[in-house]
């Protein structure tokens, strides 16, 4: 889909991506929390995403 990366040093952040163009389906998303260099990462998710329209 993409990569992304941003500086955020607050407590949360919100981002809303557009699907439109892809298929309905399921998609996986990957994010990690890297440290301060960005070579070590402090945490990682991974969340399911279906798009049904």
């Amino acid at each position: 889909m993409k990569d992304l990366l941003f500086f955020h040093f607050g407590v949360g952040r919100t981002e809303r991506w557009d699907l439109s163009k892809f298929p309905q389906g399921a998609y996986m998303i990957a994010i990690n929390q890297l440290d301060g260099t960005g070579k070590l990462i402090l945490r990682r998710g991974i969340y399911k995403v279906l798009k049904i329209k």
